[in-house]
């Protein structure tokens, strides 16, 4: 990815509303590249913004996202500004529609309850759900724990051959609950374990925040 796309990207990466591809993408440029880092460090109180948001979280459809993100204007000084106003947008919205569809198990999913990590109280489930070559994910959580300034919580998946994949991040509502919805490559006997960690800092792409909940997908599924 360019420095231009990787920038178009990062209010989505903070809020955790990218593809799992995308995250991924975006995450291997910011490693090397300093000054989309200092972007990104611009954008780091964009969550607490959507804390004033008295709903649950959502997950927009894909097409909303990149409908509401193209059409905010995008002066080069201030970039950042505009893709933070209309990841906010995009949340407000959602949040507003009745029923939501991010979290919501559809039919026909294999549903794993998630144990708590140690020292964490949280609960909850994720469901998986296969169509074509493509993973569904919904997670429901509760019982989690306000974060800190800039930290956020972030879902992962283990694969034999390719080690972590990250799923995306996301933010509880103000009752300590989250219903994310993510998608992944491959199906569901394709990965091994499921976890959410607290991640101290959104902003470093690497791993290193204790695990909140977690539990190994069974063999056959």
């Amino acid at each position: 990815m360019t420095c231009e796309q990787v920038r178009h990207h990062l209010g989505g990466y903070v809020l955790g509303g990218l593809s799992a591809a995308e995250q991924a993408d975006t995450r291997m440029h910011l490693e090397r590249c300093g000054g989309c880092r200092d972007e990104l460090a611009e954008l780091e109180g964009l969550p607490r913004l959507l804390d004033l948001v008295a709903q649950e979280p959502a997950q927009p459809p894909p097409s909303l996202r990149d409908r509401v993100v193209a059409a905010a204007p995008r002066p080069r000084p201030h970039r950042w500004l505009a893709v933070a106003a209309a990841a906010v947008v995009i949340m407000v919205i959602t949040a507003g529609l009745s029923g939501g569809l991010a979290g919501r198990p559809s039919p026909g999913s294999v549903v794993l309850p998630l144990r708590a990590g140690e020292g964490f109280t949280a609960n909850g489930t994720a469901a998986f759900q296969t169509a074509g070559d493509r993973l569904r994910v919904d997670i429901t959580l509760e019982g989690l724990e306000a974060l800190e300034r800039g930290a956020t919580y972030e879902a992962w998946l283990a694969e034999p051959e390719r080690g972590l994949v990250s799923l995306g991040m996301f933010r509880p509502d103000t009752s300590g609950r989250a219903e994310v919805g993510f998608t992944a490559e491959g199906t569901v006997s394709r990965y091994s374990w499921l976890w959410v960690t607290a991640e101290p800092d959104a902003r470093n792409p690497s791993h290193d925040g204790p695990t909140v909940v977690r539990e190994r997908i069974p063999d056959g599924w």
